[in-house]
């Protein structure tokens, strides 16, 4: 990683301030918080007022990840849809057991009580945050019984933890509207060609 010291003009911010934040980010995110499950309005309001806002996109990147740390676990339902492999952290699942010989007898028995002992992690980590997705992982452990299936979760979980599971359509769709509309607030690319000439020439 390579750090860079800049500092854009008071005209840069300024006009950057009105284009991305008064007019794009603000009334987007007011637009959002209406629409809000009220069980989460009190943490998006103080995560994403316009204030708070302001201090996401001025802030300096080595405050990034506890301002990430802080929004997902303020609103969990916001990592189980966007980072599912910090919404499960600390969750303990063997890659060995999602690769195991099932042809043997003693390893549909173990593979049981990997699904138990999954299952009850699972439990403990919903307990306390609202769960879409991960509820349904749980239920669908809990009625499988055979074998070759629970392989096929689990390896799913798995996949899930490390980062490397995409949501399929129907699983995004269990999710309300404001959690997926989400990741449409921010137009990267807008913000690009209306200022990406300008920061990447301030670098020279």
């Amino acid at each position: 990683m390579i750090k860079v010291e800049l500092n854009y003009s008071v005209d840069f911010i300024a006009r950057y301030t009105q284009s991305i934040l008064v007019e794009a980010l603000c009334p987007a995110f007011n637009g959002l918080l209406d629409d809000v499950t009220p069980h989460f309005e009190a943490n998006m309001r103080r995560l994403f007022c316009n204030e708070s806002l302001h201090n996401i996109v001025f802030l300096a990147p080595e405050g990034l990840l506890d301002k990430i740390i802080d929004i997902y676990d303020s609103v969990p339902i916001l990592a189980e849809r966007y980072c599912l492999e910090y919404y499960l952290e600390g969750v303990i699942l063997s890659e060995y057991m999602v690769d195991i010989d099932l042809r043997l007898s003693e390893n549909k028995v173990r593979i049981r009580e990997e699904r138990d002992r999954v299952v009850s992690q699972l439990l403990l980590l919903v307990e306390n945050r609202e769960s879409v997705l991960i509820q349904g992982v749980i239920n669908n452990l809990r009625l499988e019984n055979r074998p070759s299936k629970l392989r096929i979760i689990l390896k799913k979980v798995l996949s899930m933890m490390s980062g490397n599971n995409n949501l399929s359509d129907g699983e995004k769709a269990l999710f309300p509207n404001w959690i997926n509309n989400f990741s449409n607030l921010f137009n990267y690319n807008q913000m690009a060609k209306n200022f990406g000439n300008e920061m990447t020439d301030a670098l020279h």
